[in-house]
């Protein structure tokens, strides 16, 4: 099971957006505290994002660079959702609808939107993804926000 995660940012009119998400199950993560700091002491479970990956203290830990030389007794990689199978959609509510682009083992989903799709948008916009696995019939809404929308 994963929690939803909401996620609120900025487009602006007349220009594309590319994002990468990477979605995360494991239950080994109990809190996330967000991007890794130094002077923190985190506790077991506690979960953080550093250089482009994410974490799971795996005994407390103070100073420990979480994938850094001699951390691997106090950090693990946090597992990936393998979403091989799955189909997505990313919903701007009355804005866009996009198909995003899924490397199923990686976690990992491409989303692409032209500057097309959003030429007299709202000021903002209720968005959310939406993934499918039609073998299953599980549907799923990981992360939703949203988007506000301004000129350049």
């Amino acid at each position: 099971m994963i929690n939803p995660k909401q996620w609120d940012f900025t487009l602006y009119v007349g220009a594309s957006w590319e994002q990468t998400l990477i979605l995360y199950a494991d239950s080994r993560v109990k809190r996330w505290r967000g991007t890794w700091q130094e002077w923190f002491v985190y506790k077991t479970g506690d979960a953080v994002s550093w250089e482009d990956e994410a974490y799971v203290a795996t005994l407390e830990s103070d100073h420990a660079e979480p994938g850094g030389p001699g951390t691997k007794p106090f950090w693990s990689p946090v597992e990936r959702m393998n979403l091989t199978s799955y189909e997505g959609e990313l919903v701007a509510d009355e804005v866009f609808t996009s198909k995003p682009t899924i490397e199923g083992p990686l976690g990992r989903i491409n989303v692409s939107v032209p500057a097309s799709a959003f030429t007299d948008p709202p000021t903002s916009a209720h968005w959310y993804l939406k993934l499918t696995e039609p073998a299953h019939e599980i549907v799923i809404f990981p992360i939703h926000g949203t988007m506000l929308f301004k000129e350049p």
